[in-house]
């Protein structure tokens, strides 16, 4: 959206005032309404619910940033890589949401080792549950960054959300989904949990950082999705297995329809 700063503005009415007060016939503009510049790129949401696509337990959807939220997804992979393919050619703004841990706290005490991230409550990375997405989301992340990786040269990947909305040039923000508990959809409907995930982005995307339950730790972190990115060729410095990313904790399951996506 377009936006006129506010020095500007302020002259702009003052000197509208000065002149209504010595020319009394003067006409009233038209009022101003904001609208999208031609020139500003769509911007796209997509959350995956990592699991087994053997088992159609994989799911995914795909939601405008710039409209109502209207989720469009399957559980088929290959849509998920034609849609991201798509948007890449179009040069959209794409935020690639993962429901599997991207990275983990290393303490520097023994006794803490087997602690999870702060803001995980009941639902630590190191249970089983979650252990399973960490390890097969590892896989599946390096299989669609692998299949997006000939548009680096037009794009930058980040795991900075804030740097993501603000920047004028298409990006790929990396991102985690944190769907547990009452949130999380029932047996069968892991579509919908890829929906809660990016219906809470959706709502949230003006002030991501302050969105996030999770509080930062401390610790030094390994960076899962820092070194996916760095063996998929996306990455190119080291420093990016310590880099944490965006982590977001939906609190209300999502309720509405999602359209099911076809492939042509």
């Amino acid at each position: 959206m377009c936006r006129i700063p506010c020095e500007i503005f302020i002259f702009q009415t003052v000197s509208f005032l000065l002149q209504c007060a010595t020319d009394p016939w003067m006409p009233v503009p038209e009022p101003f309404i904001p609208r999208k510049s031609p020139l500003q790129m769509n911007r796209i949401v997509y959350a995956c619910d990592i699991g087994s696509v053997k088992t159609g337990k994989f799911a995914w959807v795909r939601a405008d940033l710039d409209a109502d939220f209207a989720p469009v997804g399957s559980n088929d992979m290959g849509g998920l890589l034609d849609c991201l393919k798509s948007d890449l050619r179009g040069k959209s703004s794409i935020a690639l949401g993962f429901e599997a841990p991207l990275f983990m706290p290393v303490p520097n005490e023994i006794g803490n080792l087997g602690s999870g991230r702060i803001g995980e409550g009941s639902r630590s990375m190191f249970a089983q549950s979650g252990a399973c997405a960490m390890a097969l989301g590892c896989k599946q992340i390096a299989f669609i960054l692998r299949h997006m990786v000939s548009y680096k040269q037009t794009y930058e990947l980040t795991f900075d959300a804030t740097s993501w909305m603000a920047c004028a040039q298409p990006r790929i923000l990396i991102w985690e989904a944190f769907v547990s508990g009452k949130t999380h959809a029932p047996v069968g409907e892991d579509i919908r949990d890829a929906a809660t995930a990016a219906c809470y982005f959706h709502q949230h995307q003006a002030c991501l950082e302050n969105a996030s339950k999770f509080i930062p730790s401390h610790y030094d972190c390994f960076s899962l999705i820092g070194s996916v990115a760095l063996w998929s060729g996306w990455l190119r410095n080291r420093r990016s297995v310590k880099e944490k990313c965006l982590v977001l904790k939906p609190d209300k399951m999502f309720s509405g329809n999602i359209r099911i996506h076809c492939r042509a």
